[in-house]
């Protein structure tokens, strides 16, 4: 429950192929899924904001390669005088 909490409120969730990042998908959140070996044709996330990066293995997956995607990820994203975010759609 304090997971889910936490991703309602995010922008943005990095993580590799699991659960967590379905969930953040769902929630509304921007997914940057980092897949290994196993085929994001049919396990990543589903969402309006989901961007996979894939390596062989995630021991050899370059930092800068995920921190050149994030900010097309977040450029969704407006933020209000307010200082609260809206989300498009």
């Amino acid at each position: 429950m304090a997971v889910a909490a936490l991703l309602a409120r995010s922008d943005l969730f990095i993580g590799n192929d699991s659960g967590i990042g379905h969930l953040a998908a769902v929630l509304g959140c921007a997914v940057l899924s980092l897949f290994g070996p196993t085929d994001p044709g049919l396990w990543k996330p589903v969402g309006a904001h989901v961007a996979v990066i894939r390596s062989a293995a995630l021991a050899e997956l370059p930092v800068d390669v995920v921190y050149e995607r994030i900010p097309e990820l977040l450029s969704a994203r407006t933020v209000t005088p307010e200082g609260t975010v809206r989300r498009p759609g």
